[in-house]
């Protein structure tokens, strides 16, 4: 019995470490849809299910800067259920009318796709929440 324990635990730890490998160890970043030229409007949200509440818009002479701040944040993949962009988020709205929706959980690009507007692939991705919601509050106060 105790020889089927430790081949479990060896396997079990094996089985972690790959999972790490996969996808806790890489870091990503973020990349815009566009260029920062074709941004119609930044703004941060709420966003709850279907509802969002407007926080605050940010001021055209500094989207480089934040976008510069959103590109430069680093993310890791998850694992667990895919989610969409939740709870206080940048909103990038783009002059042909797509748009990015940076959350700490799930990012993504809402694209058009033969010319209907698709709702984005599943990033998995993830921003540390102390720095994605450092971020948000220093825009939130400037």
């Amino acid at each position: 019995m105790k020889y089927k324990n430790k081949v479990l635990n060896k396997f079990i730890a094996i089985f972690v470490l790959m999972c790490f490998a996969f996808t806790g160890c890489k870091t990503y970043y973020w990349k815009m849809l566009n260029s920062v030229d074709n941004i119609n409007n930044i703004c941060i949200v709420s966003l709850f299910e279907e509802e969002e509440t407007l926080l605050k818009n940010i001021d055209r002479v500094d989207y480089v800067e934040l976008i510069n701040d959103i590109e430069s944040l680093k993310a890791h993949k998850y694992i667990g259920d895919p989610t969409y962009p939740s709870g206080n988020i940048f909103k990038v709205s783009f002059s042909n009318g797509e748009k990015d929706l940076i959350s700490q959980y799930e990012p993504r690009h809402v694209y058009f796709i033969n010319g209907e507007l698709y709702d984005g692939t599943i990033s998995r991705l993830c921003f540390n929440q102390k720095e994605f919601n450092e971020l948000i509050e220093k825009w939130l106060k400037k």
